[in-house]
C-alpha cells in the first residue's frame, strides 16, 4: 500500500507528525530534488507539499509527476499567522470555481 508523507518548511512539520503523518522538513532550495526523489522511489502515493515549496520546483519535474500518475502531488496552503486564515473563504470559492466551472457563492 502506498503511503502519504507532507513536505513542509521547519516548524510547520509537528501537527502533521502528531496526526501520524510521515514529514520531511525542507527549504525551497531543495524542493525540486527531493519531489524528484521520492517520486522515483515509488513509496509515495500521495505527497502533500506546502504551496511555496511546490512553487520553487522546477516546471519539467512537476509536469513529468503529473503525466506519470503517482504520486498524486498536493500542494497545501499552510498560513504563516492565525490572522492569515481569516480570507480563506475566498481561496474556497476559487476553488470550487475552478474545479466545477460555475461560481459558488458562500453565505456567512
Amino acid at each position: 500500500m502506498a503511503e502519504i508523507i507532507v513536505i513542509t518548511t521547519f516548524g510547520k512539520e509537528t501537527g502533521f507528525e502528531l496526526a501520524g503523518f510521515n514529514t520531511k522538513t525542507i527549504n525551497s532550495t531543495e524542493a525540486t530534488e527531493t519531489l524528484d526523489q521520492i517520486s522515483l522511489e515509488g513509496k509515495y502515493g500521495l505527497v502533500c507539499i506546502e504551496e511555496k515549496l511546490y512553487m520553487a520546483v522546477k516546471k519539467d519535474i512537476a509536469e513529468r509527476i503529473r503525466k506519470k500518475g503517482l504520486p498524486v502531488v498536493m500542494p497545501l496552503h499552510i498560513p504563516e499567522t492565525f490572522e492569515e486564515t481569516s480570507g480563506r473563504e475566498g481561496h474556497i470559492a476559487r476553488l470550487i470555481r475552478r474545479t466545477i466551472g460555475y461560481q459558488v457563492k458562500l453565505k456567512k
